[in-house]
């Protein structure tokens, strides 16, 4: 879990990513809005948006992300 700012999410999450030496295939970014789904783009990771918080899920749905879940139980079942 990694928290910073609001805009330049694309940035901040890259500098995480090559800082921690992650390997971006194995990155999931998980968001509640449209400016996640646009900074997992960015960063080149997997973008997983939550249609409980910020965004409406139809808003959401139009920028395409990876994955798009309506329950926290929904995330439980990806770690599988």
């Amino acid at each position: 879990v990694h928290t910073g700012d609001l805009f330049n999410k694309g940035e901040v999450l890259k500098k995480l990513i090559q800082n921690m030496a992650y390997d971006p295939e194995n990155v999931f970014y998980v968001g509640d809005e449209t400016r996640d789904i646009l900074a997992s783009r960015e960063a080149k990771v997997h973008s997983i948006a939550v249609g409980w918080g910020f965004n409406h899920k139809n808003v959401l749905i139009r920028h395409k992300p990876e994955y798009l879940l309506s329950s926290p139980d929904e995330l439980l079942s990806l770690a599988d």
